[in-house]
């Protein structure tokens, strides 16, 4: 029997458009606090490391992520990252980028 995943993994389309139609999460909820969803990639970008960081309520486009210093993303989403650098070590991923 298969694991069922968070509403942003099974139906992520649905939930972005119904964030866009009021506005986006932080404006729809005012709430000013933002929490990693995903690590997508590790980014060397003029010569320091950086996260590439989708967040919750939002989509994986170029519009809606950030690049994020590395003790940032470990201060505030240490599983998050725990769980891509797994992955990434594992080889499941290609995940470096040289300027998305």
């Amino acid at each position: 029997m298969g694991t069922r995943g968070s509403p942003e993994e099974t139906a992520s389309e649905t939930v972005y458009r119904y964030w866009r139609q009021y506005g986006g999460r932080g404006h729809a909820t005012y709430l000013r606090h933002y929490h990693v969803f995903k690590v997508l990639a590790r980014v060397l970008k003029k010569g320091k490391w950086y996260y590439h960081c989708q967040w919750v309520g939002y989509s994986d486009t170029r519009q809606d992520t950030t690049l994020e210093p590395p003790k940032k993303v470990m201060r505030i989403a240490k599983d998050v990252l725990a769980e891509f650098e797994a992955s990434r070590v594992a080889g499941n991923q290609n995940n470096l980028a040289a300027n998305p």
